[in-house]
């Protein structure tokens, strides 16, 4: 029998646990009908910063958004791009990140597949992606597309070309990550400042978070932001592989290869400055220009922000 609206109002948000059991039991029916009715009302009902039931309720129905998809859910193939040197500089690679990706497939029962391609990203080519017919591709580039020189380095525009050739895949969504600096194109002296002014604001932000005492902050500092503090000031040409870019500069290269800008999930943004909340009041996370701006007091450190 199918649920009607009066039905409906049986199940107050109050109520959150036996709504989201009678969604549950509309999907075990096969009733798709009344689960979509159902659904419909529990993603009304629950919140990531509500009570704890409605907490809760916000991943349960995420879980209900994955079961009721006719195939179960996704098959998911990631391809995992990072060059052949970084890794010894951080300790691991790769490899890491497979067996991370293994841990939550046999975690949450998602078949996923992974593909490492140890390679500088300029070198990188169509064959090596391996994109099959039909899939949905998403391409994601964390704090890596500023190592790719542009055309002050190298007449090819490697970075721009990288573009390119991405919108040639017509993936369904881009995501880029990236610093808000900009050492790109700058003299030597005031790319020096602004590098002491970027990283004194993320060392200051580490200092909240993680103790001073404590080996994971000196790893991090020692092996990761100090190297690429010395290459930024040491190094020029192609030896300086540091180039950040400004939003600004992210978003007309963007444009120029061909994408559009995707507008930011509420829900994302919302389950950031919740977490924010929990390390220190000095944090920010604003929305500019259709990104997000994750900051230290008044200094942004890290846009992101997502094409099609």
């Amino acid at each position: 029998m199918a649920i009607g609206e009066s039905s409906l109002q049986g199940f107050p948000s109050g109520n959150l646990k036996q709504l989201l059991i009678a969604c549950a039991k509309a999907l075990s029916e096969n009733n798709i009908n009344d689960f979509d009715k159902l659904i419909e009302k529990a993603r009304g009902a629950v919140s990531i910063s509500g009570e704890p039931i409605q907490r809760l309720g916000a991943y349960m129905v995420e879980g209900l958004a994955l079961a009721a998809k006719p195939s179960g859910a996704p098959r998911v193939r990631i391809t995992g791009i990072d060059d052949p040197v970084s890794k010894y500089a951080r300790g691991d690679g790769l490899e890491a990140v497979g067996r991370r990706l293994a841990a939550i497939s046999q975690k949450f029962n998602i078949l996923v597949e992974f593909n490492p391609i140890p390679v500088f990203a300029p070198d990188v080519t169509l064959d090596m992606l391996g994109v099959r017919p039909g899939e949905a591709l998403a391409v994601n580039f964390p704090l890596q597309l500023h190592h790719t020189p542009d055309e002050s380095v190298d007449l090819n525009n490697p970075r721009d070309g990288l573009l390119r050739m991405i919108k040639s895949l017509n993936p369904k969504v881009v995501t880029l990550v990236e610093q808000e600096s900009n050492t790109n194109t700058a003299a030597f002296l005031p790319r020096f400042v602004e590098t002491l002014n970027y990283y004194l604001a993320m060392f200051e932000s580490i200092d909240v978070t993680v103790p001073r005492d404590q080996k994971e902050r000196i790893n991090v500092e020692q092996h990761c932001l100090a190297r690429d503090i010395v290459n930024v000031i040491a190094c020029e040409g192609r030896e300086r592989v540091e180039r950040h870019e400004l939003f600004g500069k992210w978003r007309s290269r963007f444009t120029m290869a061909g994408f559009r800008q995707c507008p930011l999930s509420s829900y994302v943004n919302s389950v950031i400055r919740n977490l924010l909340r929990c390390y220190s009041e000095h944090y920010t996370l604003v929305e500019m220009d259709g990104a997000m701006l994750l900051g230290w007091k008044d200094r942004a450190l890290v846009s992101a922000s997502a094409w099609h």
